[in-house]
């Protein structure tokens, strides 16, 4: 009998009972939970989902118009739910206080102002600030050159806790 024979006769019961101890515990973890925040997302049901981003809040159904093609307009949900602004145009991109000259990316974070608006402020991290208590809907209107350009985007209340 070869060495593998000899431990197989040997522990052949011990070797059952971690193959059922491992998928009884596969069994009781259960479904992952999904969710469009990372830090509510629980990956693999027991263990815990590994990375950097662990925001709790989100960005969703973003729609950019007017100001043509030049420019672009992106969501990171790492950490709350930020945008990153990338002007490809020959004009500066406006909102409000804020300028974006051509050739330039920023990363903004939406806060509210007085009268129930919004406004975008430069964010040095991709770490965001706000946190609404329900669901916002959130437009923000800016120039590029002559044009007017509407940002508009539903940003969640925490989705877990």
């Amino acid at each position: 009998m070869n060495l593998f024979g000899w431990m197989m006769g040997k522990n052949k019961k011990r070797i059952v009972m971690i193959i059922i101890t491992v998928l009884l515990i596969s069994i009781s973890c259960g479904a992952s939970e999904v969710s469009p925040a990372p830090g509510c997302s629980t990956g693999g049901g027991c263990f815990p989902v590994m990375g950097g981003c662990f925001g709790k809040t989100v960005i969703l159904d973003l729609v950019v118009t007017g100001g043509g093609d030049c420019f672009n307009v992106r969501v990171n949900n790492c950490n709350g739910g930020v945008l990153t602004i990338e002007n490809g145009c020959e004009e500066t991109l406006v909102f409000g206080e804020d300028e974006i000259p051509p050739g330039v990316s920023r990363t903004v974070d939406v806060r509210p102002t007085t009268g129930g608006q919004f406004e975008l402020i430069r964010n040095p991290s991709n770490f965001s600030e706000f946190v609404p208590e329900s669901d916002q809907s959130i437009e923000v209107i800016g120039m590029l050159g002559d044009q007017t350009v509407r940002i508009s985007f539903i940003k969640t209340a925490r989705l877990c806790e």
